[in-house]
């Protein structure tokens, strides 16, 4: 199609096999009249009636009149009715696949008017249970399914028959057009050409109202061709929504219909039925000109079913998409909300198209033409960067290059080597704390002698897994000595997370244990394992891990975990199967030391081979690659789609700015980047190594280093811009999971500009049914790994509305403060948004002649001050006098401001209420640089009381306005550098408190919450003897007040199998929980039930265990006495609230 014609239609090929064509519309498939159809359609009737039909003819009571009309038909006469109603008959014995061949035998029998009445007339003769019976003028199946394929072959017949014999079948349906309601459809469809026929029928289907058949509505879809027949039927009724895509329908109202067809599939987007459905109904119309059907397609554009169908519209109407997306971008016509997407489009649509858009942008109106020279300029070419100059990768990147030819070097075989045969199991410190939290007490009530016996008796048995709880418990908190022996013969299956079991009884049993989670891991794979073979240094266990990094992409992660842990004892285990006879063994064995020689410690793997000795050390070299005689082995990158062309992607500039890369060249990176996330664990690497350094497998060796070349020698913003581009494509696609590495991508050329792009996309997706890629995209935050990208990576974990969601980002975040060596609260600090505040801790926001002071509240809720420190809650609206300009500026962000600060202030407002209660401390340093001086957190800091430790005397202190510290006398206070620093909490330090509260007083300073009069609550001696919190048991509350628990640090269980959580948990310590068991349990999203609005506290109670649910009533040894004073208060004051 050429660009002069792009408001033509032009009909594809493709569509015509689905089409039912009309006469003088587009052609559709080639009709042929089927010659041998006569003697088929008489030996059916011949059957017919010899199974049944002969012996009604022949009945003295004849019966019905039709059996009049079908002798004649038997003697030959040409009787439509007869011949319509012998067709329907021998359906009964050979059903409706049979019907279209009538039509062809009456073509060539009686001829086209013929055919099409009879075609016509069985629409309303029926044959129940063999039994003729007479024509009913008001009801029949014309629409059926059936019948439908009969008019369908009809419709063709006529569509390709002579002009002549058209007009007879015109004029013989037109005498029957009033014999009933349904005929008026049937003839409707078959002659569509007869405009008042087809109009008449959609007035009389539309009067009938929600009566009508909704059979008889596709037949009259395909037979519209006017705007009039469509709005005597009522575009309500056009095109209603289907589970399945109609090919047929789609291609016949727009051959009927053309381009004005295209604002009616809107329905088809906005209905109920599936994304597959909508995806193709896009498609559908991406073929279609017409400023409706491209502006149709926008509107769906950001929702994941029209993305790629805006861009083959773009490609097959470039002159009509720069202008429509011109128009969207620029925020105008219906398309606002699209305004940044149509941008990124536009974009992308004049790098593609350049010499058009210079000449259409003189034609638009000119806020349009100024944002398409915008755009122009944005794409102006640079000169190219001479290939020469380029890294290696970009010019000629292995995959390019024909595959040496030298001779494959025989790899060395190596036997006898026997690999180091101890088990050992070590535990980091955070490991150690962790396994503490999951360890249990002995529980008094269980039986153990008698679980111990099943446990043998299962086992002997051959099944391991029979009365696996009893098994379970056993070793998490039976007596050890006693359960050794039997705890190596056991062989567990797990069908969810192990690692929760097996490292508590890996702690208690040590190298005993091992065999079990071995077996464990071997079934469960490596995603039920959950790293719980991680301290333990085995050969087998080294051996599991290289077949997971061969065979499994999920075995990846914890495979290089695995081998990063234990590194040099890790190589050695391994070197003996890496050096040995040819196998899967060895292949395993081989891919893992590559990955160990790839890492920090370059000769980590040659220095371990050296113990074997001098031929085992040159037989590793071979399998490294650094043999003399080793070629580059054959490297395949990812094919990219044609969707990905480099030439509609931002170009790249080199670092300097002065010469972009070739396209050749951006194509290579492109492909590099593939490779690079495909050879991945994941989307990233670890938030603490993020360049090309950290792909995790090397495809080749050198790939590494080759890529960081690479990437080092371009413009770092240019590069994170082109890599937006691409995931927009992808994303624009449908997100095709064959190129899902342009996300993961991000996480190594993005930048900050890219995260703040990204996390309204990652906070989107779980409700697109797109959870994974939620997940990756936490990924590319942590791989990103700036400050920024990590706060907002908090954001999520703080503030995501699906809660899947949040607890991976909440794990995440606990990775990176680990990799930081940092808690998740100090983490969390140094997180805190400033809002762009000045170190003042406030804002100018300028009117031009007048200006205003924002300032914060107790709540962190923003207003303002004016010249004459008047305090108002909004910005005041501009007059005469003010800079229009400026003042629109001002109040837009102010605007901002407000829901920034509304989304931080929840979360530190109850970040500080924690730490009252929890009683955490800062070092003075962290105070001062953290809190203090932090333009947004200085404003509750002054308004809370702080308590400075040093060598047991506490010092009470407060911060002024102007961030000097002053103590109850109101004297200069000097915080020591050594002070460890605190929220006072009344229990604690009451006898301070008063002064200090007649101080705040007096200041007039309010308090994000209630610090002096907090309520300070005591355990009785008879509930400090024991487990049960007795007092708040069976008392019933709202399930609101149960799911407000959740701010405070509360966590709902996982969901069983009727999926309802069954407790709540607060975590104490290590190894210490509240739990509150509930009856009925919080049903997962249907918290709304009437069922479920109250809930009642079935039970109150310490458990070692932070997912228990009503095994709670058994005593799991732990005391309310061994809580300290502050933590049994702050527990009683939240459980008090709950219940008052």
């Amino acid at each position: 199609m050429s660009m002069l014609d792009e408001d033509e239609f032009v009909f594809p090929d493709g569509w015509r096999r689905a089409l039912h064509p009309r006469r003088g519309g587009a052609p559709g498939p080639k009709v042929t009249l089927d010659r041998k159809a006569p003697a088929a359609t008489a030996a059916l009737v011949a059957e017919v009636r010899e199974r049944w039909l002969d012996r009604v003819l022949m009945s003295p009571d004849k019966g019905p009149a039709i059996l009049e009309r079908i002798v004649l038909a038997l003697k030959g006469e040409p009787d439509a009715v007869g011949a319509a109603a012998l067709a329907l008959a021998a359906t009964e014995v050979h059903g409706y696949k049979q019907l279209p061949s009538f039509v062809d035998a009456w073509v060539l029998r009686f001829g086209h008017a013929f055919a099409a009445v009879a075609a016509v007339q069985l629409g309303h003769v029926t044959v129940p249970s063999g039994v003729l019976m007479q024509p009913n003028r008001y009801g029949g199946h014309h629409g059926s399914a059936t019948v439908a394929e009969m008019l369908r072959r009809l419709r063709c017949v006529l569509a390709a028959c002579p002009d002549e014999a058209y007009a007879e079948a015109v004029a013989a349906l037109g005498q029957i057009r009033e014999d009933c309601d349904q005929c008026r459809v049937a003839i409707a469809y078959a002659v569509p050409t007869e405009l008042a026929w087809v109009a008449q029928a959609c007035g009389d289907y539309a009067a009938q109202g929600r009566s009508a058949d909704a059979r008889r509505l596709d037949l009259l879809h395909r037979a519209m061709s006017t705007a009039e027949q469509v709005a005597l039927l009522g575009e309500a009724r056009f095109l209603e929504p289907q589970y399945t895509p109609q090919m047929d329908l789609w291609v016949t109202v727009v051959d009927g219909l053309g381009p004005a067809a295209g604002p009616l599939f809107g329905k088809v987007f906005r209905g109920y039925g599936p994304m597959k459905t909508k995806r193709a109904a896009a498609e559908f119309l991406a073929q279609i000109p017409g400023d409706a059907a491209f502006r149709l397609l926008m509107d769906h554009v950001e929702d994941g079913l029209a993305g790629p169908s805006v861009r083959e519209a773009s490609a097959r109407f470039p002159r009509r998409a720069l202008r429509l997306l011109a128009e969207a971008a620029a925020g105008q016509g219906e398309h606002a909300q699209q305004a940044a997407f149509a941008a990124d489009l536009l974009q992308h649509h004049v790098r593609a198209h350049g010499e058009l858009a210079r000449a259409e942008a003189p034609n638009l109106p000119e806020d349009i033409r100024v944002l398409l020279e915008g755009a122009l300029r944005q794409s102006a070419a640079k000169p190219e960067a001479p290939l020469e100059s380029l890294p290696a990768l970009l010019v000629s990147p292995p995959w390019t290059r024909p595959v040496e030819q030298r001779p494959q070097p025989v790899p060395k075989v190596v036997t006898g080597l026997e690999p180091p045969a101890s088990t050992r199991v070590e535990w980091t410190e955070g490991e150690t704390e962790q396994v503490g939290r999951m360890k249990r007490s002995p529980v008094p009530s269980f039986d153990y002698a008698r679980a111990a016996a099943q446990l043998a008796d299962a086992i002997a048995y051959g099944d391991h897994n029979i009365g696996a709880y009893g098994a379970t418990e056993l070793f998490l908190s039976g007596p050890v000595e006693e359960h050794r022996a039997l705890l190596r013969q056991w062989r567990p299956e797990f069908e969810d997370s192990a690692k929760q079991w097996l490292w508590p009884i890996l702690e208690r049993f040590d190298v005993d244990a091992v065999p079990a989670l071995l077996h464990a891991a071997r079934h469960g794979g490596p995603v039920k394992a959950e790293g719980s073979l991680l301290p333990v240094l085995d050969l087998d266990v080294a051996r599991l891990v290289a077949d997971w990094l061969l065979r499994l992409k999920t075995g990846r992660t914890p495979a290089h975990a695995w081998l990063d842990r234990h590194g040099a004892d890790a190589a050695l285990l391994l070197i003996p199967d890496a050096v040995g006879t040819p196998g899967k063994p060895r292949t395993a064995a081989e891919g893992a030391l590559r990955y160990l020689a790839a890492g920090a410690v370059p000769d980590l793997v040659e220095l371990a081979a050296s113990r074997y000795g001098e031929e085992a050390a040159d037989a590793v070299r071979v399998v490294l690659g650094d043999g003399p005689a080793a070629p580059l082995p054959p490297v395949t990158a990812p094919a990219l789609p044609k969707w990905l062309d480099p030439a509609a992607l931002p170009p790249i500039a080199l670092r300097g700015g002065e010469q972009v890369l070739p396209e050749s060249a951006h194509r290579h990176l492109l492909a590099a980047l593939a490779l690079a996330m495909s050879a991945s664990s994941s989307t990233s690497a670890s938030a603490s190594s993020r360049s090309a350094s950290a792909v995790s497998q090397e495809p080749y060796p050198g790939f590494a280093d080759a890529l960081a070349a690479a990437l080092a020698a371009l413009d770092r913003t240019e590069l994170a811009e082109s890599a937006w581009q691409a995931f927009l494509a992808w994303r624009s696609m449908g997100h095709p999971a064959q190129q899902a590495w342009v996300l993961g991508a991000l996480g190594l050329v993005g930048d900050d500009t890219t995260v703040a792009r990204l996390v309204p996309v990652i906070n989107a997706w779980p409700g697109e049914s797109g959870h994974h890629r939620a997940v990756a995209g936490l990924e590319v935050l942590a791989a990103l790994g700036t400050d920024y990208a990590v706060s907002r990576l908090n954001e999520i974990a703080q503030r995501a509305q699906f809660k899947a969601l949040k607890e991976q980002a909440r794990t995440k975040i606990a990775q990176i403060a680990a990799q930081r060596g940092l808690t998740g609260e100090q983490l969390a600090d140094r997180l805190v948004p400033d809002l762009g505040l000045d170190a003042d801790g406030g804002l100018w926001l300028d009117y031009g002649p007048r200006r205003f002071r924002v300032g914060f509240d107790e709540n962190l809720k923003p207003f303002v001050t004016d010249a004459a420190g008047a305090r108002r809650k909004d910005l005041p609206a501009p007059n005469a006098k003010d800079d229009a300009e400026l003042a629109a500026a001002a109040r837009a962000q102010f605007s901002a401001l407000k829901k920034e600060a509304r989304a931080v202030a929840a979360d530190q407002i109850r970040r500080f209420e924690y730490a009252l209660a929890d009683q955490r401390s800062w070092t003075a340093a962290e105070f001062t640089g953290l809190l203090l001086g932090h333009p947004l957190l200085r404003h509750l800091v002054g308004r809370l009381l702080w308590v400075a430790e040093v060598d047991g005397t506490r010092t009470g202190f407060r911060a002024a306005e102007d961030l000097s510290l002053a103590d109850v006398e109101d004297a200069p206070f000097a915080l020591p550098s050594t002070a460890t620093v605190r929220l006072a909490h009344p229990l604690l330090w009451p006898q301070g408190l008063t002064a200090w509260s007649e101080i705040f007083a007096d200041y007039e300073i309010l308090q994000p919450f209630d610090q002096f009069g907090r309520e300070v609550h005591a355990l009785t001696d008879e509930e400090k003897a024991g487990y049960r919190l007795v007092r708040f048991e069976g008392r019933t509350v709202p399930i609101g007040r149960i799911l407000g628990l959740t701010k405070q640090g509360w966590r709902r269980s996982p969901a069983m199998d009727n999926g309802i959580e069954n407790c709540v948990t607060r975590s104490i310590d290590e190894n210490r929980y509240l739990v509150i068991d509930l009856d009925d349990g919080i049903p997962v999203g249907m918290v709304g039930e009437e069922w479920a609005a109250e809930q009642t506290l079935d039970a109150v109670y310490l458990s070692t265990r932070a997912e228990a649910h009503h095994a709670g009533y058994q005593d799991s040894g732990l005391r309310f006495a061994d809580l300290d004073p502050l933590t049994a208060s702050e527990l009683l004051r939240v459980l008090t609230m709950l219940v008052e």
